[in-house]
């Protein structure tokens, strides 16, 4: 893909009719197509459509499962985005509409055409391959298997979609614990076995991916992040895919009290209404009441320190905010509560300066580290990926080995905000 189509512009202009048109969908499932809103998401959808065409003799966008591109671009993913998505998927799935060519300047009427058409066969029973057949002046609907242009998700976007599916599971979880509404334990153990196979499958990138800022403190993001982490020991343990699925699911459970409190009675009480007494959710209470204890059970000493890192560098201590990265894991080792052989193990996985964290290097440059081979090397000499020169000017991103010589020590430790650095970006591009 050349320059032009990687460029903040071209992103911006995907992004903005990637929305705008999620946004027209939504509203006229939702409206009479005579609705001022449906009027407002056919303006602003229009307005995207004709940045977009400067250049273009055509637009195209592919949703590829839970990814968006449009004229090959694309969409830098995020939980809003995701979330956006997943409110069009019924209506995407059903019509099989995966991938819209507009081949000139729509108006008012050609829009309102094409969403008439969408309204009728979304209540049709049996006429949805049908929707295929419609011929619009300017709008081509296919399935992306139809056209013969099926597009591969690459290892990173899997990863992300495996991370934020997770998210919003377990924020779909939280929420009905909170409403005191009947809760299902399946949705979330297919995410955390998800979860875990794409951890085991690139173990740096889904630990680049607990970086992502929004939502930042939530419960249902921390026991995500938490999970993440446990599992990442149990990778490094050797433990089998499966135990360490079952490790992964104690930790998105150990705290199910929304109100951030931490109360162990309210987790406890949660995941007895759960199970309702059934052997493995005796084992899950277990697990959960173990957590911080020294004696407890191997998945609850993990989950423990796991759970007590992330809880540090997202919203700290209750005295002085978000701590970094490195200050956090010296802070658990000096801690009694934990137990040393976990500790240890949260320590050779992360590494003294654990994937993701803002660095400056000696020579000036900042560098986000975004791996800590398992191969014997000093846990202070990962791999970092260089995103600013000691001028604060942007660099090409390139991959400096810490562990070789000659290249340049690590100074200190940084926080990515101020540097306007959005670090999960990094693992992505």
């Amino acid at each position: 893909m050349n320059r032009a189509k990687r460029s903040p512009e071209a992103q911006q202009r995907a992004r903005a009719l990637t929305n705008g048109f999620i946004i027209l969908v939504k509203s006229a499932m939702v409206h009479e197509l005579n609705n001022e809103a449906v009027a407002r998401s056919i303006d602003q959808f229009r307005d995207a459509l004709t940045d977009v065409f400067r250049g273009n003799d055509e637009v195209v966008l592919r949703f590829v499962e839970e990814m968006v591109y449009v004229n090959g671009v694309l969409v830098r993913p995020d939980m809003g985005l995701y979330e956006m998505l997943q409110s069009v998927e019924r209506v995407l799935a059903n019509l099989k509409m995966r991938e819209v060519t507009i081949s000139g300047r729509l108006d008012r009427r050609d829009l309102r055409e094409f969403l008439k058409a969408i309204k009728k066969y979304m209540t049709m029973t049996d006429g949805h391959e049908g929707f295929h057949a419609q011929r619009f002046d300017k709008i081509h609907v296919r399935d992306i298997k139809e056209s013969g242009g099926q597009v591969e998700m690459s290892d990173q976007m899997r990863a992300l979609r495996a991370y934020l599916a997770a998210l919003l599971t377990l924020k779909s979880l939280i929420l009905r614990i909170e409403q005191n509404k009947k809760v299902s334990i399946a949705p979330t153990k297919r995410a955390t076995r998800d979860l875990t196979t794409m951890v085991y499958a690139n173990e740096a990138v889904m630990l680049g991916m607990i970086q992502m800022r929004r939502y930042r403190g939530r419960t249902f993001n921390r026991l995500v992040n938490c999970a993440v982490i446990a599992v990442a020991m149990c990778h490094r343990l050797g433990v089998d895919r499966v135990a360490a699925a079952e490790t992964a699911l104690g930790a998105v459970l150990h705290d199910l009290d929304w109100t951030g409190k931490r109360d162990r009675k309210k987790t406890v009480h949660q995941l007895v209404r759960i199970y309702r007494g059934e052997r493995v959710g005796r084992l899950r209470v277990t697990i959960a009441s173990d957590v911080g204890r020294v004696d407890g059970l191997g998945p609850s000493r993990v989950i423990g320190v796991a759970s007590q890192y992330e809880k540090l560098t997202t919203i700290g201590d209750n005295k002085d905010g978000p701590i970094l990265p490195d200050e956090a894991l010296r802070r658990i080792e000096a801690d009694a509560r934990f137990d040393k052989i976990a500790v240890k193990l949260l320590v050779t996985t992360l590494g003294v300066y654990p994937v993701g964290t803002t660095v400056q290097l000696d020579d000036g440059c900042i560098a986000i580290v975004v791996e800590l081979p398992d191969d014997g090397r000093s846990l202070a000499e990962p791999i970092v990926k260089v995103v600013k020169d000691a001028g604060g000017g942007g660099a090409d991103g390139r991959l400096e080995d810490l562990s070789q010589s000659g290249t340049p020590d690590i100074a200190r430790t940084l926080e990515p905000e101020p540097l306007e650095l959005n670090v999960t970006h990094f693992f992505l591009a």
